[in-house]
C-alpha cells in the first residue's frame, strides 16, 4: 500500500481513542484511527460514569442517549453482616453519591463502556458537527467542517520510528491490515490509547512503575430476580470478612463485583495473571447468592462475566522526548475498578490533550502547550492510585472502614 499522511494517528479505540479521534475530528484535522481487534467491544469492561465525563460528554454535544437511558445513582447504601446474625447482612447506612459537588448533573450514570463506545463511534461515521467553534476556537477563528472517520478494526501497529521536528510528519508507523498486507503511515503526532498493554508504551520505552497485588475479583452482569430491597441503589456489601459491590445498570441489569478467595483462584506469582479456569460464571453467581442471605437472588439471564487482580500502575512518563507520541488513559495508568473511575479518567485524559493538539495543529498555540498534559493529567493519576489503594485495602478487609467512605 502507498503511505499516507495525517495531522494524527490514534492507536486504539477504547473511550480515550474514540474521545481522541472525536474531538480532533470535530476540528477538521485529518485523523485515522486503528484498533488491533476483530471487532469493536459489545458488552463487559467499565459501567459508571462520574459527574465530570458526563459533563465533558455533555459539553461535546453527546450526553442526550446517555442521559435518557443510565441508571442514575444519587445516594449509596451500605450492608453488613454482624458476629450474632449467622451470616446475614443487614442495613448499614446511605450516603449521599455525590457530595460537595457543584454540577448541573449531580450524580453519577450507570451506563455500558460498549454504549459510550458506541455513541462516539456513531458520531465519528456521521461527520456532523456537534461542536460549536467556540469550544475549541479563540476568538474569530473558525473550524473546518467534521470529517467521517471510521474504526479500522483489526489494524496493527508493528513499528514505529520518530524523527527530529524540522520535518512536517516526523512520525512513521507502518501497520498491518487483517489480510496481512502493511501500509506506512506519516503522522504529525501519534496517541497511544491501546491499554494497559500498550504497544505505544513499549515502543517508547517508558515503565510502568507498581505493582500487582494479589487481590482477586469476579464480575458478572445480569438479569435478576430477587427480593433484595436495594437492588436499584449502589451497594457496598461485606459478609464475613468477604466484600461485593452492586451497580445497577440501564434496562433493569445489574452487575456484582465480589471478592473471590485464594481458595477459588490460582495466580501466577511472577506474572500476576489469574488462571480464569478455577473460577467460573457459576461459582461467582454462588458466592452472590450466599453474600446477600437473608436475601433471595435468582439470576434469570448473564449478559456478561470475568475476572481480575487488582493492580496499580502508573507510566514514568506520557510522551516521547520529541512530544509528538503521547499514551493516555490505561496506557499510561492502571488501578482497580472499584469506584468506577477508569473509563472516567480515560475520557478526562483525552479532552486534556485533544483540546491542547487542536490549539497546536491549528497554530493557534505553541507546542510548549502540550507538555501541560503530563503534568495536569500524571499528577491526577497518582493522587487517583492512591485512593484506589485505599479503597482496594478497605474492600479487601485489610483495613478498617467502608467502601462508600
Amino acid at each position: 500500500m502507498p503511505s499516507t499522511k495525517v495531522d494524527a494517528l490514534i492507536i486504539g479505540a477504547g473511550p480515550a481513542g474514540l474521545m481522541c479521534a472525536y474531538n480532533l475530528s470535530q476540528a477538521g484535522l485529518h485523523i485515522r484511527i486503528v484498533d488491533k481487534k476483530a471487532e469493536r467491544l459489545q458488552k463487559g469492561q467499565a459501567d459508571v460514569l462520574h459527574v465530570r465525563g458526563l459533563e465533558i460528554i455533555d459539553s461535546l454535544g453527546l450526553s442526550s442517549q446517555i442521559l435518557k437511558d443510565a441508571q442514575r445513582s444519587v445516594h449509596t447504601a451500605t450492608y453488613a453482616s454482624s458476629p450474632s446474625v449467622n451470616g446475614e447482612i443487614s442495613l448499614v447506612s446511605r450516603k449521599s453519591t455525590v457530595q460537595g459537588v457543584e454540577s448541573y448533573m449531580p450524580f453519577m450514570g450507570l451506563y455500558a463502556q460498549s454504549s459510550v463506545e458506541g455513541i462516539l463511534r456513531e458520531a465519528l461515521a456521521s461527520g456532523e458537527k456537534y461542536i460549536p467553534s467556540a469550544t475549541f476556537a479563540p476568538q474569530f477563528q473558525s473550524l473546518s467542517p467534521a470529517h467521517k472517520v471510521e474504526v479500522e478494526q483489526g489494524v496493527s501497529p508493528v513499528e514505529m520510528k520518530v524523527a527530529d521536528n524540522h520535518q512536517d510528519y516526523p512520525v512513521t508507523i507502518r501497520l498491518q491490515h487483517p489480510s496481512g498486507q502493511t501500509e506506512t503511515v506519516r503522522a504529525k503526532y501519534v496517541i497511544g490509547c491501546d491499554g494497559a498493554h500498550s504497544w505505544t508504551r513499549s515502543q517508547l520505552g517508558i515503565e510502568m512503575v507498581g505493582e500487582t497485588s494479589d487481590q482477586v475479583w469476579g464480575l458478572v452482569d445480569a438479569y435478576v430476580d430477587t427480593d433484595f430491597p436495594d437492588i436499584r441503589v449502589l451497594t457496598a456489601f461485606e459478609n464475613n470478612g468477604r466484600r461485593a459491590m452492586l451497580i445497577p445498570r440501564e434496562n433493569d441489569m445489574v452487575r456484582f463485583t465480589i471478592q473471590i478467595s485464594e481458595s477459588d483462584v490460582s495466580v501466577d506469582s511472577q506474572t500476576g495473571r489469574v488462571d480464569r479456569t478455577k473460577v467460573g460464571v457459576d461459582r461467582i453467581m454462588e458466592l452472590v447468592k450466599e453474600l446477600i442471605r437473608p436475601y433471595r437472588i435468582e439470576f434469570r439471564r448473564v449478559d456478561w462475566s470475568g475476572v481480575y487482580v487488582v493492580g496499580q500502575r502508573l507510566a514514568s512518563k506520557y510522551q516521547d522526548e520529541n512530544g509528538r507520541v503521547y499514551i493516555v488513559g490505561d496506557a499510561c495508568h492502571t488501578h482497580s475498578p472499584h469506584a468506577g473511575q477508569g473509563m472516567n479518567a480515560a475520557i478526562s485524559d483525552a479532552h486534556n490533550l485533544s483540546w491542547k493538539l487542536v490549539h497546536v495543529l491549528k497554530a493557534w498555540g505553541t507546542p510548549d502547550l502540550l507538555r501541560t498534559y503530563e503534568s495536569e493529567r500524571r499528577g491526577f493519576a497518582s493522587q487517583l492510585i492512591e485512593f484506589h489503594v485505599r479503597l482496594a485495602e478497605v474492600m479487601s478487609g485489610q483495613v478498617k472502614g467502608t467502601s462508600t467512605e
